[in-house]
């Protein structure tokens, strides 16, 4: 773990309490705690924000295989794909229990079961997002964990999801970045599932990408992880000219 502002890193390793041993996925929460599901381990692992073990959550009799993990405004909440369970359960971070699980019996298309979930969001009210690799959609949950929306096919129309990948909500302006393996670029959604606009297509290039994965907000810049081409790109939506 490198922290820029410290100047230093940490690296986590060996056998005690919260050791990790296959990372997928990474959450950071306003007051530093971080959040790291490890899919091996069967759990996902708290730090404080001076890397300290703090607890584990889930384990072998929750988990079969966490990935992606998404933290709610706040910080009360945690998402977890369990990809291989086809499930997504949501966590309360403060008693360190589960609030309730969407999906969990076996792979299906039904509305509100899943299809190997893959990345999880939420957006500023707490509504959450869930994109399926095999089911080439979206379903977005309200903070009850009630259905509210679904949107997105298999297809190769702009809109559509071929292979989608990473999620990232922007509660400030409304818009939901999809990444899409196949299609090799970027979506942007309003948060009723309506295609905005896309950027990037295969290549090696500024602005290329070749299997991009995952995707984060940091204030004003859009990070992707661009998968075989081995690099991370930083992308920022610049205003119109002045004058």
């Amino acid at each position: 773990i490198i922290n820029r502002e410290q100047r230093r890193f940490e690296l986590f390793r060996g056998s005690s309490p919260g050791s990790l041993f296959e990372p997928v996925c990474v959450a950071v929460a306003e007051d530093g705690t971080l959040y790291v599901s490890d899919a091996r381990s069967q759990a996902v692992y708290a730090y404080d924000s001076d890397l300290r073990f703090i607890e584990a959550y889930g384990g072998a009799a929750v988990f079969s295989r966490p990935t992606a993990i998404a933290l709610a405004p706040g910080g009360d909440r945690l998402a977890v794909c369990d990809t291989d369970r086809h499930a997504v359960d949501v966590i309360d971070t403060n008693q360190g229990s589960t609030l309730f699980t969407l999906g969990g019996h076996e792979h299906s298309s039904r509305d509100g079961e899943f299809n190997f979930p893959v990345a999880v969001a939420f957006d500023g009210e707490g509504y959450l997002y869930v994109s399926e690799y095999l089911n080439f959609r979206i379903q977005v949950f309200d903070p009850a964990g009630d259905l509210d929306l679904i949107f997105g096919s298999a297809g190769d129309r702009p809109g559509d999801l071929n292979r989608p990948r990473g999620l990232a909500a922007d509660a400030s302006n409304g818009v939901l970045y999809q990444v899409d393996g196949a299609f090799q670029l970027v979506q942007m959604f309003n948060l009723d599932g309506e295609l905005l606009m896309w950027f990037g297509e295969p290549g090696q290039g500024p602005g290329q990408f070749s299997l991009p994965s995952g995707i984060a907000l940091r204030d004003d810049l859009l990070v992707v992880a661009d998968t075989l081409n081995h690099r991370i790109q930083l992308f920022r939506f610049l205003g119109s000219p002045q004058g």
